[in-house]
């Protein structure tokens, strides 16, 4: 086999068909198990809060999110922003 790799007459394996039909079953039965995608803003009002203060304090703090390159939006989603976000969102806003 190794020397089949070195002078390039290893077989090309096909991964096309498999890529479609796993591209498929994902259109086709979409996964809803996080909720809604929220962008800042409609995550800070969801919880009842600024957006500043999510940003500087709850995510320090553990809000769960995503940003997917190292400059790119925060993404939230809405079953991952629990009612103890809220209470503690309350809890900083009522301190200040």
């Amino acid at each position: 086999m190794h020397a089949l790799k070195q002078i390039g007459l290893l077989p090309k394996l096909r991964v096309t068909a498999l890529l479609s039909v796993r591209a498929e079953e994902t259109h086709a039965s979409p996964r809803h198990d996080l909720g809604a995608r929220l962008d800042i803003g409609q995550a800070s009002r969801l919880i009842g809060c600024s957006g500043w203060t999510v940003r500087q304090t709850l995510i320090p703090r553990g809000l769960p999110h995503f940003r997917f390159t190292p400059r790119g939006r925060l993404v939230f989603y809405e079953e991952q922003i629990t009612p103890v976000d809220r209470e503690a969102a309350r809890a900083i806003t009522s301190s200040a």
